[in-house]
């Protein structure tokens, strides 16, 4: 019996020494290669050694680009590049603000390329969460470097952002057909343009789209003497919307009117007018006059303001 177990004994251990590369695993001058890619390297062993190890992130103490252990070479690739609003030529101003520097947001829509006269959207907010959300949409908005061919077009819509500070001053961001043109001439595309969103709280009025800047203020007498001119004022002042609330306004008398190239403007008070030749209604009988009620400032505000300018 102790022989049976002697040659079993001696028969194990020639069969360990001969299971592995004809030695045991502890003595095995093991043989392995790399498998790589970017992130890690795991060795794969070349001889008959069972043995598994776990992936090891690659080392480069020398910051040569080539992975100290293993000797991977990394593929570098380029960062992407941001191009960030703010950043632009006409635009640091968002770098030097923020949100509580501002006071009110108007972002006016228009269309490119129309008759003077023709009505653009006016859209503006004073609540401090709608002014935040605007502000931080543009500060972080990246852009895309265009060529001026394509940052050039003609028609289409443009977007005016008027950003009106609580020390009175107002920074503007204009954008055609979703482009901005720096003030070196270079035209860069924005992702989006961020608007006011329904559920907000904002006050929506028209404005009108114009060539010349300015029109003529005149004063009108009741009583039949001449108009006396008072002074001029940018149109882009007036902001209004088409009155509905029931005021008969048939039979008050002109008080003033404005002459600008989109013909008079005639007001009946402070705050409402009609346009020469603007009428609705299916016929001669039923034709009448569209109202309109300033919003901002009122006709006695942009007289007592423009009449100190001209004065100075």
């Amino acid at each position: 019996m102790k022989k049976l177990v002697a040659l079993l004994l001696a028969f194990s251990s020639i069969f360990t020494c001969f299971s592995a590369c004809g030695e045991s695993e502890s003595s095995c001058k093991h043989t392995y290669e790399y498998n790589c890619n970017e992130g890690a390297h795991q060795k794969s062993y070349t001889c008959s050694c069972s043995i598994t190890e776990e992936p090891e992130i690659h080392i480069d103490s020398d910051y040569n680009d080539v992975c100290d252990v293993c000797g991977y070479h990394f593929i570098m690739v380029d960062p992407p590049m941001n191009h960030f609003l703010r950043n632009q030529a006409g635009c640091e101003w968002m770098n030097e603000i923020t949100d509580e520097d501002v006071a009110e947001i108007k972002i006016i829509t228009e269309t490119v390329g129309v008759a003077p006269g023709t009505f653009k959207d006016i859209a503006t907010t004073i609540d401090e969460d709608v002014i935040a959300r605007i502000f931080e949409a543009y500060y972080w908005m990246d852009t895309a470097p265009i060529s001026r061919e394509e940052g050039q077009i003609d028609g289409g819509g443009a977007v005016t952002v008027k950003f009106i500070l609580k020390n009175g001053y107002v920074k503007k961001l204009f954008v055609n057909n979703g482009n901005y043109c720096d003030t070196n001439g270079e035209y860069f595309e924005l992702l989006y343009i961020p608007k006011f969103e329904e559920t907000e709280n904002y006050v929506s009025s028209y404005g009108f789209i114009n060539n010349k800047e300015m029109g003529a203020l005149w004063s009108r007498d009741t009583n039949g003497g001449e108009s006396q001119f008072i002074c001029e004022i940018p149109m882009d002042e007036l902001e209004f919307a088409e009155l509905t609330d029931e005021i008969v306004l048939e039979e008050k008398e002109i008080t003033h009117y404005i002459e600008s190239e989109i013909g008079k403007l005639y007001f009946l008070s402070e705050m409402y007018f009609y346009i020469e030749g603007m009428v609705e209604g299916n016929s001669w009988n039923e034709i009448k006059s569209i109202y309109y009620q300033l919003h901002g400032k009122n006709l006695d505000e942009l007289i007592a303001e423009y009449t100190i300018i001209l004065e100075e």
